[in-house]
């Protein structure tokens, strides 16, 4: 954030903000990760915590490069049949979305501290999605608190 600022006031090199905000990312991001494992920590023992933790299997390993293939070929095939300006505007809109969630959930951390657990019960959508693919069965709970 400060190097965005600082962006604005001063020429700084397009480098030195891909590699301030790469780390930037990684670090809060392993920050999360460890606050929602200590959270598991606090409420059961380390083997229901472990139990709970997503972990990847050779099968999902295996199946990344060919659902990777399959996204930048259509990304592709989208270039090429939409108009650009509208593919530009839909890919704003969608990193734009994404980029509320990730603010939102960082700002949720000060919130949660200042206010305490009241607004943690509170669930305002709840959503469950199953992706039937030929060769992926899954089922995702979304829920945003």
């Amino acid at each position: 954030m400060l190097l965005h600022l600082a962006a604005g006031l001063t020429n700084i090199p397009v480098v030195v903000q891909l590699v301030g905000n790469s780390i930037a990312c990684v670090y809060i991001g392993c920050f999360l990760a460890f606050r929602v494992e200590k959270k598991s920590d606090n409420h059961g023992t380390r083997a229901e915590a472990l139990e709970s933790q997503e972990s990847m299997t050779s099968k999902d390993a295996l199946q990344f490069p060919i659902y990777g293939s399959l996204v930048l070929g259509g990304i592709y095939v989208l270039y090429k049949l939409i108009d650009k300006d509208i593919l530009s505007l839909i890919f704003t809109a969608h990193f734009m979305f994404i980029g509320l969630f990730c603010v939102a959930s960082m700002i949720e951390i000060p919130f949660s501290a200042i206010f305490g657990s009241r607004f943690e019960d509170k669930q305002i959508i709840k959503k469950n999605i199953n992706i039937n693919l030929p060769l992926l069965h899954k089922s995702f709970e979304f829920s945003l608190n």
